[in-house]
């Protein structure tokens, strides 16, 4: 019992040495409530409302079979989803824990949690390790490393956990969940300046500041071609610099002579849910959609003029090359009218990078593609694992959509 009293306190202090020098891992200290001889420690715990929560850590218990886990938070008691509990090597620990070198293989854990948590659940969060023993010790989880799900930051995170998502058997509730948060978000549009138009260009500015600069002088270049009435509004980021980008704003406003408005998303990545309110605000009845990174060439500004001129329309596409029509999602520039609009995105599927295909915008009211009409800044395509899982769910759609066509 000494020795091995010994070997914890050498442990604590080469885990207080790493951490002061900024190296990993970064060990919670070890609950009293686990059994002398082991360690762990929690990387990240992300809340999902309405799915439940996903962690991820590692365990060192030597001689200990872990059965399965739950989730405390809050005081609400979460199931561990046993098909979805993974154990995987972490390497990186034998340095700080050399007598346990033999059980790092098998050190680290994903897992998933199930059940009706809240947006934002209060701690305290614990997680309860079920062992083959018969014994349930509870291991503490730091709030600092508690995050709630409701952005890509964390979607990246629990793409890099489960590479596989499009295969792991809550991908549906998952998605379903994480759209309940998501739409409720981009909805809440924050309006900066406001001046009503029947037919709108509705534009995402960049983030960058040379970036910005050359999409002001764009769009000071190609605004000329647009009739008088036709109003620009312009999207901006939450983490957007203000002070420059109301400058560039105010200078658009004054050499172009025309309505330019500016609204404020928490996350253009899911711009088309932020478009709703904001057609609202308008009181658009034609309008003309840029999502993030898109950039119309010639062409496109010169269709995108001759569609806002028409009073009605169907739905158009605006589309890079012929030769790479597929390459990135249709559904980031289209111009189409806000009443059908409206009506689509209302019960619309949605995908968890956000523009994904066509979105299933639908088909038969497709008046055309114009092709070579935007470039990109940037590529859209999402990481991976969210592009895979993207297209599951996008296939399920259509097989819905089929069969419901052919009932």
């Amino acid at each position: 019992m000494a020795l091995t009293l010994k070997k914890l306190r050498l442990q604590k202090v080469a885990t207080f040495l790493l951490q002061r020098i900024g190296l990993k891992p970064k060990p919670v200290p070890k609950d009293p409530a686990f059994q002398l001889g082991s360690a762990y420690g929690i990387d990240r715990l992300l809340i999902i409302g309405g799915f439940g929560a996903i962690a991820s850590g590692w365990l060192l218990a030597p001689g200990r079979h872990v059965v399965s886990m739950s989730l405390s938070a809050g005081g609400q008691m979460l199931d561990n989803d046993r098909r979805c509990l993974l154990r995987g090597p972490r390497s990186d620990l034998a340095a700080s824990f050399p007598d346990y070198a033999d059980a790092t293989g098998t050190a680290g854990f994903q897992c998933v949690f199930r059940g009706p948590a809240p947006d934002r659940p209060a701690g305290p969060y614990a997680l309860r390790i079920h062992l083959e023993d018969g014994t349930a010790p509870y291991l503490k989880v730091p709030e600092s490393v508690v995050r709630v799900c409701d952005g890509t930051d964390e979607l990246k995170t629990l793409a890099h956990y489960f590479p596989a998502l499009a295969n792991e058997p809550f991908l549906d509730d998952f998605a379903r969940a994480y759209a309940a948060t998501a739409k409720r978000r981009a909805a809440k549009v924050v309006t900066l300046l406001n001046t009503p138009v029947r037919r709108a260009a509705i534009l995402m500015l960049p983030d960058g500041g040379d970036d910005l600069a050359l999409a002001a002088a764009r769009i000071l270049r190609a605004s000329h071609r647009f009739p008088a009435d036709v109003g620009l509004a312009l999207l901006v980021s939450a983490q957007h610099p203000h002070a420059r980008l109301l400058d560039r704003v105010a200078d658009l406003r004054t050499r172009m002579n025309r309505p330019v408005s500016l609204f404020e998303l928490s996350d253009p990545t899911y711009a088309l849910w932020s478009l709703t309110p904001i057609l609202a605000a308008l009181g658009a009845e034609r309008f003309w959609f840029c999502g993030p990174e898109v950039v119309p060439t010639d062409a496109g500004w010169a269709r995108a003029a001759d569609v806002l001129a028409q009073d009605g329309g169907d739905l158009e596409f605006f589309a890079g090359p012929s030769y790479a029509a597929d390459a990135e999602p249709e559904s980031l520039c289209f111009a189409w009218c806000a009443g059908p609009f409206n009506n689509w995105i209302a019960k619309a599927p949605f995908f968890l990078s956000g523009f994904h295909r066509d979105n299933h915008l639908p088909p038969s009211l497709v008046l055309r593609r114009t092709y070579g009409a935007i470039g990109l800044l940037r590529t859209m395509i999402a990481a991976e694992p969210l592009r895979r899982a993207d297209e599951c769910l996008y296939q399920r759609v259509a097989a819905h959509n089929n069969h419901e066509a052919s009932s």
